[in-house]
């Protein structure tokens, strides 16, 4: 995924948003203007008319206030809306490798996916939509000091082509340190994941220090890979910086040269000052949000665009499900299978020995496990022409209890009949279990 595809989900937000952006910077030109010529009718002496012009100035301003004010509320609620879709994304992701990987999955490059690199995705959006109102000043300067002189021009011209450059040079730099950023957040959620399980064993034999250990571990790897990324912004955002302070002195100098010749107005020093602050203060910060908006590229990559599927319709066994000639390989050992019929509404038990495949003749029936050899019929379809999710649900021996209530993790989303669910609490004596809960 894109940049691009992202904001095509939202686009009609995006466009809106983009247009806000536009227009608080161009509210903030209007208003220098007037000013300029406000000061212009002071100097002549009309007070009147000065007044006028900084009524004016104060109304243009007031507006940008309110633009800028209010695109912050509009933004971050865009910002949460795309946060969500590549959370489902993500969700989407872990779901096929459940079904392609025979249910093992790396959990914590996925937690890693729906929180630290939402975050930088959520920053990198932010700086991208700054970087309209950044290119809308730039814009709306350039058109206001042509109207002072065409020398102002020229000059700001020259020196805001320079000031774009250098981030371009940090480019790649950048890039690179934020995929650093980024593994090094996956690697200690996926290793503190995994230690904690073991958490117990490390109780036993007196070595919780372990957990110390890995935390140590992973923040240097953590806080190695930040202070080279921040390195490499703050090298851009500093040369960037210097040339903002030497780019608004070359201006300042040019316009009072240009006022003691008599070719611009006394005004116009207070407004160009204004103004050319505006320009190289935007493209000041035209590299920190450059550098921040390509950073999530990389991050995109690891999200797929990959429609949710729609659930299929529930499979209802009519008749009975056939083994025939089953077995399956755990490397060169086999399990073989006898031919068995499940007919429909029977109860079955299925007994013997330990590792003689009880478990495996389940999975393979439930569908976690595809590469059997030998034929399972279900109503004389074959198995492998069939779509499982909606028509078996599997019980296993390793039971998990979920951050939910009660009922969540009975029901787990699914339908369900109300009666036959509060006669199954009574049946199994959750009733006063959850009457004695505070939260129902």
């Amino acid at each position: 995924m894109k940049i691009t595809d992202l904001l095509q989900i939202e686009v009609k937000k995006f466009v809106f948003l983009v247009i806000i952006y536009i227009l608080y910077p161009a509210m903030d030109i209007v208003a220098a203007l007037q000013l300029a010529t406000s000061v212009d009718r002071l100097i002549e002496g009309n007070v009147l008319s000065f007044i006028n012009y900084l009524i004016i100035a104060t109304f243009f301003w007031t507006i940008s206030v309110f633009f800028r004010n209010y695109a912050n509320i509009k933004e971050q609620i865009f910002l949460q809306l795309l946060s969500k879709r590549l959370r489902t994304l993500s969700v989407g992701r872990v779901c096929d490798d459940l079904n392609n990987n025979e249910g093992i999955v790396d959990f914590s490059k996925y937690i890693n996916m729906m929180t630290t690199d939402i975050l930088l995705i959520e920053k990198s959006l932010g700086s991208l939509l700054k970087f309209f109102s950044i290119i809308s000043t730039i814009i709306f300067v350039t058109l206001a000091l042509i109207k002072f002189h065409y020398i102002i021009f020229i000059v700001a011209t020259i020196l805001g082509i320079v000031m774009i450059k250098i981030p371009k040079l940090f480019e790649d730099r950048i890039k690179k340190t934020t995929d650093d950023v980024s593994f090094a957040n996956e690697s200690l959620q996926r290793n503190i994941t995994i230690w904690l399980k073991g958490s117990k064993v490390l109780k036993h034999f007196r070595a919780e220090n372990m957990l110390y250990n890995i935390s140590e571990k992973y923040s240097d790897l953590i806080k190695k890979a930040k202070v080279e990324q921040t390195k490499c912004i703050t090298k851009s955002n500093f040369i960037v910086s210097i040339m903002n302070i030497f780019s608004q002195i070359i201006i300042l100098v040019i316009t009072g040269i240009l006022s003691y010749e008599g070719k611009v107005s006394i005004g116009s020093i207070i407004s160009v000052v204004s103004i050319s602050g505006q320009l190289f203060n935007s493209l000041d910060e035209f590299g920190e949000s450059y550098a921040e908006a390509i950073s999530s590229n990389f991050l995109l990559k690891k999200y797929s665009l990959m429609e949710k599927a729609n659930p299929k319709d529930k499979i209802i066994l009519r008749e009975s499900i056939k083994l025939k000639n089953l077995s399956y390989n755990y490397g060169n050992e086999q399990i073989k299978f006898p031919d068995i019929i499940f007919n429909a509404g029977g109860k079955y038990i299925i007994s013997g020995k330990s590792g003689v495949g009880k478990t495996t003749l389940l999975n393979i029936i439930f569908g976690s496990l595809e590469n059997y050899k030998g034929d399972i019929f279900w109503d004389d379809i074959d198995y492998k022409d069939l779509n499982l999710d909606k028509g078996i649900s599997y019980i296993s021996q390793d039971p998990y209890m979920f951050l939910g209530t009660i009922k969540d993790n009975i029901i787990l989303n699914k339908e369900y009949d109300k009666n036959l669910f509060n006669e199954i609490i009574k049946i199994s004596r959750l009733h006063d279990v959850i009457e004695s809960l505070p939260l129902k």
